[in-house]
């Protein structure tokens, strides 16, 4: 706070601290100078420190905020990279896939997974139902073909048709008997269109040329359904 310290001239003067060299300075009135009349051409240093200042502060922070934001850019396009990589990769494996399944859809029509089975139709009309793979292959009455070669010509010396049925129930394909009549009249009708004697005719059925107890088998065989469909 400001306090009297003396006078010269009816002029108060308050204590500052002038800058002046020494040798300039009034002794009388080295501590005390008239704040707005000092007739010392100085002027009090302002401190130097940079950082400090209000440019300086500016300066930080818009370095600062160019610092994050080029981070969040880099981020940005890190992400945007990795998405693309992923959707890349992905788009690949499914060219992969569908080139499986093209190449599975071949093979199906041009290899045996599993051997054809085939019943004389002459003999199915005496069994009175249908029944299951593994009962006519014990009997012997199932006339099976284990290569491709010998399966297209087994097809092309004889007349066969394909028949295929869905399941009527969870554990039996016909429990009312319905499929088997209609198959019996189906063969019979085209024996009569084509010319064909019923003891020359060969049958592939479902449930009688695809193995039931052995699920592996059984997908094999189902793998085959196209060469036996397309052949036949």
């Amino acid at each position: 706070s400001a306090s009297p310290a003396g006078q010269a001239g009816g002029i108060l003067f308050e204590e500052s601290s002038c800058l002046c060299p020494a040798e300039r300075r009034d002794d009388a009135a080295s501590r005390v100078v008239q704040s707005f009349a000092c007739d010392c051409p100085c002027t009090p240093e302002q401190p130097e420190d940079f950082l400090t200042s209000v440019a300086g502060t500016l300066l930080l922070v818009a370095l600062g905020l160019s610092v994050f934001l080029s981070a969040l850019a880099c981020w940005g396009l890190l992400r945007c990279y990795r998405g693309l990589q992923r959707a890349l990769i992905a788009r690949q494996k499914q060219e992969e896939a569908a080139r499986d399944r093209v190449h599975d859809a071949i093979l199906s029509v041009v290899e045996l997974r599993h051997p054809a089975a085939f019943v004389a139709f002459d003999r199915l009309r005496t069994h009175g139902a249908l029944l299951p793979h593994e009962t006519l292959r014990d009997r012997g009455e199932l006339t099976i073909l284990d290569s491709h070669p010998a399966f297209m010509a087994f097809v092309r010396d004889r007349p066969t048709v394909f028949c295929s049925h869905q399941w009527l129930a969870w554990d039996s394909p016909d429990p009312n008997n319905v499929h088997y009549p209609a198959i019996l009249a189906a063969c019979e009708r085209l024996c009569e269109l084509e010319g064909v004697p019923p003891d020359e005719l060969y049958v592939w059925v479902d449930y009688v040329s695809i193995p039931q107890a052995n699920e592996y088998l059984k997908w094999n065989s189902i793998g085959s359904l196209g060469t036996y469909a397309s052949a036949c």
